[in-house]
């Protein structure tokens, strides 16, 4: 069965996947968070979704504040704009009662409670019904999966696979959505959990989910470890957090007890972070630390005195600055100007030679 759960909640991406996963195995489950990224899913998806499930509540792209009527909305587009790619079956499922709004005249809302279970049995009929049809049987090619943050970090890691790895590059697939971030990860790591899938012998088709070292990043892998998955679940999936190792800068900050973020353009290295400054695509983080180093008084010295007192340049600290939000893409069209890419990746090598390892995907 082929899924697409549009929700933002990972309990409840939790809960929807293993239900249909009990009724349907190895279905393939994505998940979306926004209007936007559902609608775009949905349309770019080779095949049709057999069940399109969808929270009352969403925001028209991620990050905003999510709208009463979003279902609705989202329903109403699907039907006015992607007439060739309608799922097979819709359903709204909310947490919260929304008198006000009628979601569909032809699709109902099941009431979804974390501590009831009420909503099985309704949910249960619809999943035997969606699976006894004789409609879009066919599947995708299911190959081990890196899901990433955003587009630009993507693109980076498919470019060093192109570079470094090029014998391995239909081996597996690099999957992210605009600016899906940390929590969209995390919930494709949690309905990945849920799939099982296998190869032809028989062993466990893996995902990696690919965190910036930052606060976002953190928190999703902790909420990951959080939840109770089976041994065999957690045989399926890992999170993977940036570290130090990928930057040589970076790990020089770590080795002297100053601990920062990192994330996926900190492992450029020094010439590229000039040029970026210069462009004005960075700025300052804050805090600076992941946590306050031991032999630092804030109170006394502030930080850039402090991090000069500690042998390091004015070069080496603009990897205490990050690429602004909206300069990302401008930053990456540096990159891709850039007259040597491969140069340009070089420490990019190393975090995908990690990522194969994980995957069981031997290199050439």
């Amino acid at each position: 069965m082929k899924v697409l759960i549009v929700d933002d909640s990972i309990h409840k991406i939790d809960a929807l996947s293993k239900y249909i996963n009990i009724h349907s195995p190895n279905s393939s489950i994505d998940t979306a968070e926004s209007i936007t990224n559902a609608l775009r899913i949905i349309r770019d998806k080779k095949l049709i979704y057999n069940l399109v499930i969808i929270d009352q509540y969403l925001p028209q792209r991620n990050g905003e504040d999510p709208i009463p009527d979003g279902g609705k909305k989202l329903l109403l587009e699907i039907n006015r704009t992607l007439k060739d790619k309608i799922p097979n079956y819709i359903i709204g499922f909310s947490q919260y009662d929304n008198p006000d709004v009628e979601f569909s005249m032809v699709w109902r809302v099941i009431k979804f409670e974390i501590d009831s279970s009420d909503w099985q049995q309704p949910f249960s009929e619809l999943l035997n019904h969606v699976k006894n049809n004789k409609f879009n049987k066919e599947n995708e090619t299911v190959l081990p999966t890196i899901f990433v943050e955003g587009s630009t970090d993507k693109f980076y890691l498919e470019q060093a696979l192109i570079n470094y790895f090029p014998a391995v590059i239909d081996k597996l697939s690099i999957r992210t959505q605009s600016a899906a971030g940390s929590n969209w990860v995390a919930n494709q790591l949690v309905a990945w959990s849920h799939s099982m899938f296998k190869d032809a012998n028989g062993d466990y088709i893996k995902a990696i989910g690919l965190f910036d070292y930052d606060d976002s990043g953190r928190k999703a892998k902790k909420d990951l470890e959080l939840k109770s998955f089976t041994e065999n679940q957690r045989k399926t999936f890992k999170s993977f957090l940036l570290a130090p190792k990928y930057n040589d800068t970076i790990l020089n900050f770590y080795r002297k007890g100053c601990k920062i973020d990192i994330d996926i353009e900190a492992l450029f290295d020094m010439n590229i972070m000039k040029e970026a400054e210069n462009l004005q695509y960075l700025e300052s983080r804050n805090p600076i630390f992941v946590e306050v180093p031991r032999d630092w008084s804030p109170l006394k010295i502030n930080a850039t005195e402090f991090l000069t007192s500690k042998g390091f340049s004015q070069d080496e600290l603009l990897y205490l600055k990050k690429v602004k939000q909206f300069s990302k893409e401008d930053f990456l069209k540096l990159i891709k100007n850039q007259k040597t890419i491969r140069i340009c990746l070089k420490n990019f090598k190393l975090l995908l030679n990690d990522l194969l390892v994980e995957l069981d995907i031997q290199i050439e």
